[in-house]
């Protein structure tokens, strides 16, 4: 007989939404008087993993003044009353120059319960590359880059981090995969509340 958390997990894994009305499985008491607020005491972090049919990744030219040169996905913070996938397609058009339309997310990243990382896969659906020419405080130029040339020791390609390395493997591997052995397409659902939510999945693996 199925649980609530079987029903929930299922819910969740066909990309709808949960109700949080409903009385929590556990209820721990309060501590503190943390209050999460976007950009102020917690920090969200969209980034993008786009790709084309020749098996190329986009990347772009960071301009900022502690990375400037180097390479890395487009990314950023999301800003108060943003979306998580109006963000991510904000992000890749200032970067990049490039219209992202968002097929899943692909990775989700915590560290210390106040930085998040929400990674998603999809596809450049218009815009125009932006080269050297129309660099700005965003980026200095973006270009199309075959996957396995994006190493850690690549001298024409310095990154900004290693990090990317494992969200791109992630997705090129989601690719590779036969269909009927892909996750299901994720997307973030929009549900207003004022909880924090906890909820613990152990996943045995049969491999």
């Amino acid at each position: 007989m199925a649980t609530d958390i079987d029903k929930d997990l299922h819910i969740l894994l066909r990309g709808h939404a949960l109700s949080v009305s409903s009385k929590p499985y556990i209820d721990l008491p309060a501590k503190g008087k943390y209050v999460p607020v976007l950009k102020e005491s917690v920090c969200y972090i969209v980034a993008a993993v786009v790709t084309n049919d020749h098996q190329e990744v986009l990347m772009m030219q960071e301009a900022k003044k502690s990375c400037r040169g180097k390479w890395y996905l487009p990314a950023g913070r999301v800003e108060p009353n943003e979306t998580l996938e109006e963000a991510v397609k904000r992000e890749v058009l200032e970067e990049t120059g490039l219209e992202f339309e968002p097929t899943s997310l692909a990775v989700v990243e915590i560290q210390s319960a106040i930085w998040y990382r929400f990674t998603f896969f999809g596809n450049a659906t218009g815009g125009t590359l932006k080269t050297l020419e129309d660099q700005d405080a965003e980026s200095l130029q973006a270009k199309w880059c075959v996957a396995n040339s994006i190493t850690r020791h690549n001298p024409q390609l310095p990154l900004r981090s290693s990090d990317v390395l494992s969200l791109i493997h992630t997705v090129l591997t989601y690719h590779q995969t036969e269909p009927s052995n892909r996750h299901p397409i994720l997307r973030p659902q929009i549900v207003s509340h004022k909880k924090l939510l906890l909820r613990l999945v152990l996943v045995q693996s049969h491999g």
